[in-house]
C-alpha cells in the first residue's frame, strides 16, 4: 500500500523542510495547461496552486519527479500548492522518473524509490526508516501526550505526512526534579512544582504528608491537585510545618517524591501610627484601626479568645468607627474615636470602663461607650486623654478626658479627681469634674497636656503652659499652681507611679514626688538634652527619655528581662542619670512598656520590640526567652 502525502518544497535548500517517510510517493495528473516543464531543467521552480491544477512555467520541476511531454500541464499532489518563486535550480524530488505526459496531460510518476525530503539547518540529510523511530540523536523528541515525534527543525507552517507520526517506545514514570521547600510570607502563594518524564505521561497526585519523621506515617490526597504544580494560595501562619508530596504514575512506574515543608513568615510589623502596652498586652493603631496582641484574661484584646493569648497581632472588633488615639493601662484599653467618643474595654475593677453595663470587678472584650453619669449618654466632644497606672496587675486606673474648651470628665478608681467636694474613691462610671477648669476659677483655660500618676495628677493648662498639681487628700483635691524653677515655657509632663515630671522648652526636667504637694520641684540630672519621656508603668518599672540630639532612646529602671534594651539582662539603671541607650533605636517617634517588655514605633511606622515575650504583647517573632537586643516585631 502506497500512502499519500502532502509535499511542501521550500525556497532555499539552506532552509529545512517537513519530513515524510514513505517508501514511494504518487501523484495526480492535473490539468494540461500552456507550456511544458523539463525534469530538473534550470530555471524557475514551477508554480503549484491550490488545486491541483499545473501552472506553466519555464525550466521548472515536476512535483512528481517525472518530466513532462511537450507543452503539457504539470501534476500537482493534492490540495494546497504553495507558489515558490524562480531562480533556483530545479530538483528532483521523488525518485525515479515517471512516464511520459501528453500535452493534454501530465504523465504519472512511476514507482520512485524513497529518498528523505528532509534536511538539518546545516543542509545534512535526514534519514527515514519505517516504521519511523524517533531519531533522538538528530534532534527529535517524543511528545509524550500525543505520542509524536517532534523535530525541532521543522519550518513551522510546513505540512507533514503520515509517517511523521510515531509511537514513542514506552518508559517507566522518572521523577527528574524533586519539588522544594518553599518559604513565603503569610497571605503570599505558596507553589510547589516536580518536573517527571515518562511514556505515557506520567499522573500526578499531590497529598499531605502527615506525622515528623523523614518519611510520611500517613498521606491524605489533596482534592483536584492532579497537576505537576500544587499552589496554596494564600497560606497563614498555621500552615507552616505542613509537609506534601506528589505521587507520579504511569504504566511503567509509580513513585513518590520526598516531602517538600512549608515555612510560612510573618510579615514585618510596619506603616503604623501608634503604639500602647498595658500590663501584658500591647495596641497597636494603623489606617483608623486598632490591632491586639498578647494577654486577654480580662478581654483587653477587645476579641477572641477570650480568655487567652494571642500572639498575632488582630484586628479589634466592634469599634463604630475610624481611631485616632489609643491608651492602655493594667488590663484594660481605650480608643477616642474621630468622632470624639470614647471607648474602652477590659477589666472594670475600678470602673475605668466607664460604663454601667459591667459591674465592678467585671470585665468585657466587646468595646463599650463611654457614659456620662448625668444622663447615660455618650461622652462626646473629646480631643484627648489620659489614664493612670493602675498598680496593680488588674490594676486600679483612674481617666480622664477633656473637650477643646477644657471642660473634663473623669471615671475609674477617682484618686485624683479634681476640683469636686468629693475626694472620695470607687466612681462606678463617670462623674464630670466642677467647672471643668483646674484653677478654681470659673475662666476656661484649656488643657494643653496632662498626666497622671498613681494617685496624683499634673496638667499644662492656659496659654501660658502654667502647671498645676495635685494629690489625693490635699484640700479635698482642690488644685495648688506650682512655679517651677525656671522661666521657660513647660512643653510637656509625664508621670509614672510614683512621680511625676515637666519639661522645658530649653530641654530641662523638673520632677515631683506624687506623695507632697508642696515640695518644689526638682531638677533632675539628664546628661543629655530631653524633649519627651515615656514614663512607664509601675509593673513596667522602666521609663525612657528621648535625646533631642542623637535621636537616641535612654532608658532607666529595672532589667530583669532585657527590658532596657541595651544587650544586657539583670542589674538597673536607678536613676536618668545612669540612662542607657536602647540599641539601633535612634529614630523612634514613640515607646511604650509592659512588664517586662518594652516596645518603639519608629519612623516609617515600623515597630520594634525587646525584652520577654511571655504573653504574646512582642508579636509572632519572639517566645518567653528574655530579649535584651531590639528587634522588628513580625505578624501575618
Amino acid at each position: 500500500m502506497v500512502k499519500l502525502v502532502t509535499l511542501v518544497l521550500l525556497v532555499s535548500m539552506s532552509l529545512p523542510i517537513a519530513c515524510s517517510t514513505d517508501t514511494a510517493v504518487d501523484s495526480g495528473s492535473s490539468e494540461g495547461g500552456a507550456g511544458g516543464a523539463s525534469a530538473g531543467g534550470a530555471g524557475g521552480r514551477l508554480s503549484i496552486d491550490g488545486t491541483g491544477k499545473g501552472g506553466a512555467a519555464a525550466g521548472g520541476a515536476l512535483a512528481s519527479g517525472a518530466p513532462g511531454a511537450g507543452g503539457g500541464g504539470v501534476v500537482a499532489a493534492g490540495a494546497g500548492g504553495a507558489a515558490l518563486p524562480g531562480g533556483a535550480p530545479g530538483v528532483e524530488v521523488g525518485g525515479a522518473a515517471g512516464a511520459a505526459g501528453t500535452p493534454e496531460a501530465g504523465g504519472a510518476g512511476a514507482g520512485g524509490t524513497a529518498a528523505s525530503l528532509c534536511t538539518l539547518p546545516n543542509g545534512a540529510p535526514v534519514t527515514c526508516t519505517t516504521p519511523p523511530p524517533c531519531h533522538l540523536a538528530q534532534g527529535a523528541s517524543c511528545d509524550a501526550e500525543t505520542g509524536e515525534c517532534v523535530y525541532p527543525y521543522l519550518v513551522a507552517g510546513a505540512i507533514c505526512g503520515d509517517a511523521d507520526v510515531c509511537t514513542c517506545e514506552p518508559s517507566p514514570a522518572l521523577i527528574v526534579t524533586e519539588p522544594s521547600d518553599v518559604s513565603v510570607l503569610s497571605g503570599t502563594p505558596a507553589v510547589f512544582t516536580v518536573v517527571a518524564a515518562g511514556v505515557p505521561a506520567p499522573t500526578y497526585q499531590w497529598q499531605e504528608c502527615l506525622g515528623s519523621g523523614p518519611s510520611c506515617d500517613s498521606v491524605t490526597d489533596l482534592a483536584g491537585q492532579t497537576s505537576a504544580t500544587f499552589s496554596l494560595s494564600a497560606p497563614t501562619l498555621a500552615d507552616s510545618g505542613r509537609r506534601f508530596v506528589v505521587v507520579v504514575q504511569n504504566a511503567g512506574a509509580t513513585l513518590t517524591s520526598r516531602p517538600a515543608s512549608l515555612s510560612v513568615r510573618p510579615h514585618p510589623l510596619t506603616g503604623f501610627d501608634q503604639i500602647a502596652s498595658g500590663y501584658a498586652f500591647t495596641l497597636l493603631l494603623k489606617g483608623g484601626q486598632v490591632y491586639s496582641m498578647g494577654n486577654n484574661e480580662s478581654g483587653e484584646l477587645g476579641r477572641e479568645p477570650y480568655p487567652g493569648r494571642d500572639k498575632v497581632p488582630t484586628l479589634v472588633v466592634g469599634l463604630p468607627g475610624p481611631v485616632k488615639k489609643i491608651v492602655a493601662r493594667g488590663e484594660t484599653a481605650y480608643a477616642l474615636l474621630s468622632d470624639s467618643t470614647v471607648w474602652a474595654w477590659g477589666n472594670n475593677s475600678s470602673g475605668q470602663l466607664g460604663n454601667p453595663s459591667v459591674s465592678l470587678s467585671g470585665s468585657s472584650k466587646a468595646p463599650l461607650p463611654v457614659l456620662r453619669e448625668s444622663d447615660g449618654l455618650a461622652l462626646s466632644g473629646i480631643v484627648d486623654l489620659v489614664v493612670s497606672d493602675g498598680g496593680s496587675e488588674g490594676g486600679a486606673p483612674t481617666a480622664i478626658a477633656w473637650t477643646e474648651s477644657g471642660a473634663a470628665w473623669v471615671w475609674g478608681s477617682n484618686y485624683v479627681e479634681p476640683n469636686t467636694p468629693d475626694g472620695s474613691s470607687g466612681v462606678t462610671h463617670l462623674k464630670a469634674v466642677q467647672n471643668g477648669y483646674f484653677d478654681g476659677s470659673t475662666a476656661q483655660r484649656s488643657i494643653k497636656r496632662l498626666a497622671l500618676s498613681y494617685n496624683a495628677g499634673m496638667a499644662i493648662v492656659g496659654d501660658d503652659s502654667a502647671v498645676y498639681w495635685w494629690r489625693v487628700g490635699a484640700a479635698n483635691g482642690t488644685l495648688v499652681q506650682t512655679v517651677p524653677n525656671t522661666s521657660a515655657p513647660i512643653l510637656d509632663v509625664a508621670a509614672t507611679m510614683y512621680l511625676n515630671w515637666f519639661i522645658s522648652s530649653d530641654n530641662q526636667v523638673f520632677q515631683y514626688p506624687s506623695s507632697t504637694v508642696y515640695t518644689p520641684p526638682a531638677l533632675v540630672d539628664f546628661t543629655f538634652p530631653v524633649d519627651w519621656i515615656y514614663a512607664g508603668s509601675a509593673l513596667g518599672d522602666v521609663s525612657f527619655a528621648h535625646d533631642k540630639v542623637t535621636g537616641a532612646i535612654r532608658a532607666w529602671g529595672m532589667n530583669s528581662h532585657g527590658e532596657l534594651g541595651d544587650g544586657t539582662v539583670g542589674g538597673s539603671a536607678r536613676s536618668p542619670a545612669d540612662a542607657v541607650s536602647v540599641l539601633f533605636i535612634n529614630d523612634a517617634t514613640q515607646v511604650a512598656s509592659g512588664a517586662g517588655f518594652a516596645l518603639a514605633l519608629r519612623s516609617g511606622g515600623a515597630v520594634w520590640g525587646w525584652g520577654t515575650n511571655e504573653w504574646g504583647a512582642l508579636g509572632t517573632t519572639g517566645d518567653s526567652t528574655n530579649a535584651p537586643t531590639p528587634y522588628q516585631l513580625t505578624g501575618p
